[in-house]
């Protein structure tokens, strides 16, 4: 789950929460904006995404990612929940997400099947939920990436190291994708996905090779 400090408002959006002020890619679909990130420990037992606004808090700054509103009318759609009442409480499940680069920077992406209940086909890379056995949010990344293509890669060992100071960034992750789509599932008591998804766990191969997946140019991501 995810916890925030110095939160602005009770917005179950992260971003508008901390009152963050995202700048846009619209290329991309993307807006992004610094915030503190601190990993703890529950009184559970469960590994917690502490979050507070750059000038609040402990741990490092990194980018957090979201959609950004373009003229096909994206944005948040968790933001279609501020005209309920009450205001459902923000269940926000952490992700952890690796990002395995070879030799030739290219990245590994698998396929969702079809039959996934959030981005069923879609294109993605390796990662999933981070469970209590987790030490950390990077070893739930690198045990994803195993199960998911038989990769094994111990914590730590990275060309650019595995551990927490490994990570790249976070993403607000939503599905369904639309504000639309999100109030008509709100509305009919179906099943809606929120995430903080941790990027990074980045490793170096010569070819990383998984059954099922797809090697692409990082270039070809970006372009």
């Amino acid at each position: 789950m995810a916890t925030l400090r110095g939160a602005a408002c009770s917005s179950p959006c992260l971003v508008a929460a901390l009152g963050l002020a995202p700048l846009p890619d619209l290329s991309i679909a993307c807006a992004t904006a610094p915030v503190r990130c601190a990993w703890v420990r529950d009184h559970g037992g469960r590994l917690t995404a502490q979050l507070s606004p750059p000038g609040v808090g402990d741990g490092p700054l990194l980018p957090l990612g979201h959609q950004a509103a373009t003229d096909e009318g994206l944005g948040c759609p968790i933001l279609a929940d501020a005209a309920l009442d009450p205001l459902p409480p923000r269940e926000v499940r952490l992700g952890a997400v690796a990002v395995a680069i070879d030799a030739d920077e290219r990245v590994l992406l698998t396929r969702r099947p079809q039959s996934m209940r959030s981005f069923p086909g879609a294109w993605v890379m390796p990662g999933g939920s981070v469970d209590v056995s987790d030490a950390t949010a990077a070893a739930a990344a690198l045990r994803e990436l195993h199960e998911e293509t038989g990769l094994a890669v111990a914590e730590g060992g990275g060309g650019s190291g595995g551990g927490e100071a490994a990570a790249a960034c976070l993403w607000e992750s939503c599905f369904p994708v639309s504000r639309e789509r999100w109030r008509e599932a709100r509305a009919a008591g179906g099943r809606v996905s929120h995430f903080l998804a941790r990027l990074g766990c980045d490793f170096r191969r010569t070819h990383p090779q998984a059954p099922g997946g797809a090697i692409v140019v990082i270039g070809c991501l970006c372009a």
